[in-house]
């Protein structure tokens, strides 16, 4: 039993590290709030083409 909580714990923090998850308090995990027009964070200028679309992409903090 022990086992699989371990397992499971290790691939919430690989989550964590990759930012799609959030650990809240020690071993608690949750996703992370969207983020709202008024918060997101400033974008240095790149050259993707996506940005030309419309399209960005961003890392939950």
């Amino acid at each position: 039993m022990s086992k699989n909580t371990e397992n499971i714990r290790s691939k919430l923090k690989r989550l964590v590290s990759r930012g799609i998850l959030i650990e809240t308090e020690p071993g608690l995990f949750t996703r992370p709030r969207p983020w709202t027009s008024s918060e997101l964070p400033d974008q240095p200028a790149s050259s993707n083409p996506n940005d030309e679309k419309g399209v960005t992409s961003r890392t939950a903090l």
